[in-house]
């Protein structure tokens, strides 16, 4: 028998698949020409924990109980303002056993609760209470595909602590099932309902909604290779689909693709096709970085004078967001005449052929930071 010395999450799905549906564990290892020990070990994982990743090594016996651990954090959560050297204290003279606070931080950590100052903020009144409850009790069985469909938002405004402040930056961002928007900072003003549409949604969660759908609908390599073990164990479409929590349709395309190439991973290429050419992407990127102030619909207006053809404004910012370009407010400062050109390019050049005579050189310089 050949040794195996690593099995990747499809080898593992397959083999999970083939033995759920009845097959010996005996007949399965010697299928994939595996040890009866590896197979015996991947099926006792996945019926009691319900995955077959390896598990992590072991370490020093822990120096408390699972129920000294719960008395730590219930200590905590009955007294919010305690700190972990008084609950160490108070747990010594409890159960006779010295523990250190870092140890108390670590259970503490374990069951959620983190080190906070008390924040000063606005009480909910019984209505809010009310009105939360029954927004839970609403959508308290919404499945993981409907929260993919929603994008949480909002925004703050930051204020550094100073002796006197004067200053503050607000910033926006959105969170969803398995990413988040980018960072926007709201210059000069507060959120307002235009600037919310102008500056939130058209150009940040438009764009993400469709890239963090796309990844959330996504099979992970282990979940294909259970797919195929569970069809060529002889299972229906239908059945495979209810075990795996999938449409039949996918079901459908990753046995078919495995029956007729061999292969589940997906093919490149899919989705509709683009409007402009690859020559036309590096053109309008090209128009960008010519004129660095100009917007996307000012990018629009003349892509369409030069080539007659229509093209959005938005389909620019996404060829844009290719090439790595992003949209910034400009820096104002000084522009550079001819002549300050020419002093500086007399300047390297007197100065080209410097080799150790620069480590006798300091450049320095101040700055000022404004929030």
């Amino acid at each position: 028998m050949s040794s195996r010395h690593h099995i990747d999450d499809f080898m593992r799905g397959r083999i999970i698949g083939k033995i759920e549906e009845g097959r010996k564990i005996t007949d399965v290892a010697r299928e994939f020409d595996i040890a009866h020990s590896v197979v015996s070990r991947l099926w006792k994982s996945f019926k009691t924990t319900g995955m077959c990743s390896r598990r992590h090594g072991g370490g020093r016996v822990r120096s408390t109980t699972p129920a000294e651990d719960r008395y730590i954090v219930l200590s905590a959560e009955r007294n919010r303002r305690t700190t972990a050297q008084q609950v160490a204290n108070q747990f010594l003279a409890a159960s006779g056993k010295q523990i250190s606070r870092k140890t108390v931080a670590r259970r503490w950590r374990g069951g959620g609760l983190y080190a906070r100052r008390p924040v000063v903020c606005v009480p909910l009144t019984r209505q809010h209470r009310t009105t939360r409850l029954q927004w839970c009790r609403e959508h308290h069985n919404w499945s993981e595909q409907d929260w993919a469909c929603v994008l949480f938002t909002d925004e703050k405004n930051i204020k550094e602590k100073d002796r006197y402040p004067t200053c503050s930056i607000m910033v926006w961002a959105g969170i969803m099932i398995n990413g988040r928007t980018r960072l926007h900072v709201v210059a000069n003003g507060t959120m307002t309902g235009q600037r919310y549409i102008d500056e939130g949604l058209l150009p940040h969660v438009r764009l993400s909604v469709v890239l963090l759908r796309v990844k959330f609908e996504q099979i992970s390599v282990f979940e294909r290779g259970r797919i195929v073990g569970l069809r060529e164990a002889g299972l229906s479409y239908r059945a495979v689909a209810a075990r795996v929590q999938r449409n039949s349709s996918t079901i459908m395309r990753v046995s078919k693709q495995w029956t007729d190439e061999g292969r589940t991973a997906r093919k490149s290429g899919s989705g509709p096709r683009n409007v402009t050419s690859t020559r036309e992407d590096r053109r309008l990127v090209r128009m960008a970085q010519t004129d660095r102030t100009a917007f996307s619909r000012q990018l629009a207006a003349q892509w369409s004078t030069a080539t007659r053809v229509s093209l959005c404004a938005s389909s620019i910012r996404r060829r844009l967001l290719q090439r790595g370009l992003r949209a910034r407010i400009p820096l104002y400062r000084i522009s550079l005449t001819q002549n300050h050109r020419r002093l500086r390019l007399h300047w390297a050049n007197v100065h080209r052929s410097w080799r150790a005579d620069w480590q006798q050189v300091v450049f320095s310089d101040k700055s000022r930071f404004n929030l």
